[in-house]
């Protein structure tokens, strides 16, 4: 079964570069950058609830976001001290995949990772100087050489908040968001943002761009990081035009409560 997540791994990365291209130009390789040391200094924001709730205030009109300023949201994320993520990505020829990840990052930078897909799933725990283990299904915990560890945590580096992030570009399209208003989401209240078909239509790239693309975004209030991203599109997956959608939620974020302890 973990050949079979690990297959099914590699072709969300290779997904997530077609939406990055798709979404606003961004890179379409499916090699993940490593991942940013994090600052253990990041000021605090607000506790979230400990269980995202994607309900959303009524929306008012519209109106363009060019006052936003969107640049270095995507390194945010990765410095705050615990933090969880939830990432689903359906329409695969592969099947569809989720992986929930609890974060930590102080006083050591450590991993809760459960990766679900065709209804199996593969659990995998990574604390920094104490050691990785893995389980397959209902089965016990297996601590695994470092090597090993290495190899199975890369195979999902790519779908970190701020790597994920990072390959969509957001900065370059500001111009094509346009604020919906301000919503709860997971917790905090946010900024939503919503991509404007005729403004992306005007952007450099917009070539690259499915005309049936829909894409929002929640800013965190105060906190300024990424609370949600929602992406749906056709888009050319190993020559195939492929409905695929794509849903990520950060939550959680310097939860005081959040730890990753090794397995019992």
């Amino acid at each position: 079964m973990l050949d079979l997540l690990r297959r099914r791994a590699l072709g969300a990365m290779v997904l997530a570069g077609a939406l990055a291209v798709a979404a606003c130009g961004g890179s379409a390789s499916p090699t993940p950058a490593p991942t940013p040391t994090p600052a253990p200094t990041e000021a605090a924001t607000p506790t979230p609830e400990a269980t995202p709730t994607p309900a959303s205030s009524v929306e008012p009109s519209a109106t363009p976001s060019a006052s936003l300023d969107l640049t270095g949201l995507t390194e945010k994320v990765s410095k705050f001290s615990a933090y969880k993520t939830a990432l689903s990505i359906s329409g695969m020829a592969t099947g569809d995949i989720a992986i929930t990840t609890t974060h930590q990052t102080v006083p050591l930078k450590a991993e809760d990772l459960e990766v679900t897909a065709a209804g199996q799933q593969i659990g995998i725990i990574s604390i920094e100087g104490k050691g990785t283990w893995m389980k397959e299904g209902t089965a016990g915990w297996v601590e695994v050489p470092a090597a090993t560890a290495a190899q199975m945590t890369s195979q999902f580096s790519a779908f970190a908040p701020d790597i994920l992030l990072q390959s969509f570009n957001l900065e370059s399209a500001t111009g094509a968001l346009d604020q919906v208003g301000v919503e709860t989401r997971n917790g905090v209240q946010a900024t939503h943002l919503r991509a404007d078909a005729a403004k992306l239509a005007q952007l450099p790239n917009a070539s690259a761009i499915p005309s049936d693309l829909k894409m929002d975004i929640w800013i965190a209030q105060g906190g300024d990081y990424v609370v949600a991203l929602e992406f749906s599109a056709t888009v050319d997956i190993s020559g195939t035009a492929t409905p695929i959608a794509m849903k990520l939620d950060v939550s959680n974020v310097n939860d005081a409560g959040l730890k990753v302890n090794p397995p019992k």
